[in-house]
Formats: C-alpha cells, sequence, structure tokens
C-alpha cells in the first residue's frame, strides 16, 4: 500500500553564489541536476526553490525513500539552519511527474512576496499561509513551462520534421507484358476447359 508524504523544508545556503549559468546559479545547478538524476530512480519529485541565500524545497514520494533522503540533505555542507515546516501524509502528488522542478526569484514570486509584505524572499519570516501561497505560486510557474533545465531532448514539431513519402510500387501494363499476357491467356484456357468439364 502507498505511504505517500509531502514534506517542506527551508535552509539557507553555505556557498557565495556564483554568476548564474543559463539562469541558474552554478551551486545550485549541481544540486538539482544531482536531485534529478537520484530522484527519478526513487521515485521522488517536488521542486526547488532558490533566493536571496535562501533554499525552500517540496519533496513528494514514499514515507520509507524520502525520509532518509531528507537526512541525507542535512547532511549537505551546502545547507544549513535545515528547518522542516511542514511534513503530511498526501493522496496523490502536487507535482504530478517524477522530475524535480526548479525555479529561482522572478516576478511571480516577487508578486507573491510583495502582497504578503516582504521585499525579499526570507522563508525564516514565514507562516503556514505564506508557505501555502509560495508553493501555489510554484506549481503556477511550473504548470506554464517556465525555463528549466531540460529533462529530455525535446521532440521535434511536425514542421522541423522531414516529411517522408511513402513508398510507390510500379504499375505493371500487362499490355505490354508478355509474360503477363501469356498467363492470363493460360488462366483463361483452364477456366474454359472447367466449364466444359462442369457442362458433361
Amino acid at each position: 500500500m502507498s505511504d505517500l508524504i509531502c514534506v517542506l523544508y527551508i535552509s539557507r545556503a553555505t556557498f557565495k553564489p556564483l554568476p548564474a549559468t543559463k539562469g541558474i546559479e552554478p551551486n545550485v545547478g549541481r544540486i538539482l541536476q544531482a536531485s534529478r538524476t537520484n530522484n527519478a530512480r526513487r521515485g521522488v519529485g517536488g521542486v526547488l526553490f532558490y533566493g536571496d541565500g535562501c533554499f525552500f524545497q517540496c519533496l513528494e514520494g514514499e514515507r520509507d525513500i524520502v525520509k532518509p533522503l531528507l537526512e541525507t540533505i542535512r547532511q549537505d555542507e551546502r545547507h544549513t539552519d535545515i528547518r522542516v515546516v511542514s511534513e503530511q501524509s498526501a493522496k496523490q502528488r502536487y507535482f504530478e511527474d517524477w522530475t524535480m522542478k526548479y525555479t529561482s526569484i522572478n516576478d511571480a514570486v516577487k508578486t507573491m512576496l510583495k502582497t504578503h509584505g516582504f521585499e525579499r524572499f526570507d522563508p525564516y519570516q514565514f507562516d503556514a499561509n505564506h508557505f501555502r501561497a509560495l508553493l501555489k505560486t510554484l506549481k503556477d510557474i511550473n504548470d506554464e513551462g517556465p525555463a528549466d533545465l531540460p529533462d529530455e531532448p525535446p521532440n521535434p514539431s511536425d514542421s522541423d520534421t522531414p516529411k517522408r513519402k511513402a513508398p510507390t510500387i510500379p504499375k505493371t501494363d500487362a499490355s505490354n507484358d508478355p509474360l503477363a499476357r501469356g498467363l492470363a491467356f493460360a488462366a483463361l484456357v483452364v477456366a474454359l476447359v472447367a466449364l466444359v468439364l462442369a457442362l458433361f
């Protein structure tokens, strides 16, 4: 029987942020890549958010997998001040596929923060309502397909794919083929003989 849980935790990054590569801070990119590689095999999904030196992550999966994973994260030197803000049983996944989504500070998150009176991302000042609002914002962003590390190569569109014509079989003109004429004549003779034999 499935024992699905959803864990939300926050932490502070111990590393000094580096210039972003393709929109992702390099240290965060390495965390995300390792997370996707390992969690896909474990059936763990969710979302990872990084901004203003802090992490927020939602982990979804089987209890006996997520709990040890959380302990592994606690031992990761790139995190400090790890705090679990929610741990609940779940009937279904909030993030439906088994990959780890990623979002950084963007306009949607900034709007959410300003709506709740925050000028920067500091999850240590959040209450339960703020975390729910952040989770919903991240869900909406990922449903819209944000820029992200690709999970797999995109499928080419029909316009980019050369269309192949179906192979054509050349037609044979029986009137110009002596062999075909001979076979047709022989078939006619056999049919006539069978007809005569049937009459007698």
